[in-house]
């Protein structure tokens, strides 16, 4: 069985990813900011599931939870970058600090474990670095801007992992849910649209439907994320869900063909 460490498991994605590794017999090591949202509910669920402090925004947390793991366990096989923030603004009007707020979450924190977690893997000559990104990775929605750019971002620096990592064992594949019923719209870091905006923001809820359209079951993002710890050779990214999910789909196999050849302009045997 495998170690795995899960971010942003308080709720949503990162809670059913925590348990559906757990319900595999894997160690799990589920980390939100505050564990008390959640230590009860997961705890309970056995032994092989703890829960540990850890913010992805905080240079000194990522360290010790790495750090935590390696006395503990020993090895790490499974990093999970799940934990994210979102937005809504138009970029006009998106303060600065809420901007790089996004970005440490969404995209600095992950890049970050991820270094702090390749070399472990390095010397195992094995191991799996999966991020639960968006469909706004490669989509770019109105008023989510800085939401957008930051999946975008992190989706680019998984692949360039990916590439990077293959002759180590190491893959870093990545999935792309759809709309989900999850908390991180309620827990948005910002939600500010001027008048001026008033007009598109209008536009976009009447066009998208995304509300009406999203799902409430979290099992096939958590058997994608399974599935991409677990295929010995995952696609680079994987997309989860129905409606707008399935029309990004065609541009995400043309990615992930892009992908295959930059694995052979580095010179890498696919």
């Amino acid at each position: 069985m495998s170690v795995v460490l899960v971010t942003g498991c308080s709720s949503g994605f990162g809670q059913a990813i925590a348990l559906g590794f757990a319900s595999r017999g894997d160690t799990v090591i589920a980390t939100m900011r505050r564990p008390e949202q959640a230590r009860a509910e997961l705890t309970g669920f056995g032994p092989n599931l703890i829960v540990e402090p850890l913010d992805v925004a905080d240079a000194r947390s990522r360290e010790a939870i790495i750090e935590l793991v390696l006395a503990r366990f020993g090895q790490l096989d499974v990093l999970v970058n799940n934990a994210g923030v979102s937005g809504t603004a138009p970029l006009e009007e998106l303060p600065e600090d809420v901007h790089r707020s996004i970005f440490e979450t969404n995209y600095f924190g992950p890049v970050a474990l991820m270094q702090l977690a390749l070399p472990v893997m390095r010397t195992q000559r094995a191991g799996r670095m999966i991020t639960v990104s968006s469909v706004a990775s490669v989509s770019t929605p109105a008023l989510r801007g800085a939401y957008s750019a930051s999946k975008h971002a992190i989706d680019a620096a998984a692949a360039v992992f990916d590439i990077e990592g293959r002759a180590f064992g190491i893959r870093a594949p990545t999935v792309l849910p759809g709309f989900f019923v999850t908390a991180i719209r309620d827990n948005a870091l910002i939600k500010q649209v001027s008048a001026a905006y008033a007009a598109i923001e209008a536009g976009f809820a009447a066009n998208s439907g995304h509300a009406a359209a999203a799902e409430t079951d979290l099992t096939s993002v958590v058997n994608a994320v399974l599935a991409a710890a677990l295929d010995p050779d995952p696609p680079q990214r994987i997309v989860v869900g129905r409606g707008f999910a399935e029309k990004i789909e065609p541009i995400v196999l043309a990615m992930n063909a892009n992908h295959a050849w930059e694995l052979q302009r580095s010179g890498i045997d696919v």
